[in-house]
């Protein structure tokens, strides 16, 4: 046998048998983009219910605010008088 011959018959590195197949590799792969792309939805869902909330704080914010500027308009109209 040639020496290149025989050099063709050992299993190269990318199919050794300590790797694990590659449907599985495929499979361990999806998973983690499926765990990633669900960990995504998840702070997705999160930082959209915050800045819902973060909103509803700002507008009530605004609410007290507005009449509480009135009554400081009115004492300082007063203590002018």
């Amino acid at each position: 046998m040639q020496q290149g011959a025989h050099e063709s018959l050992r299993p190269s590195k990318r199919n050794s048998k300590n790797d694990p197949p590659q449907i599985f590799q495929q499979q361990e792969k999806s998973t983690s983009d499926s765990s990633t792309s669900n960990e995504y939805r998840s702070l997705r869902r999160k930082y959209l219910l915050l800045e819902e909330e973060s909103f509803k704080l700002g507008r009530e914010t605004k609410e007290i605010q507005d009449p509480l500027k009135s009554l400081e308009e009115e004492k300082l109209l007063c203590w002018k008088a």
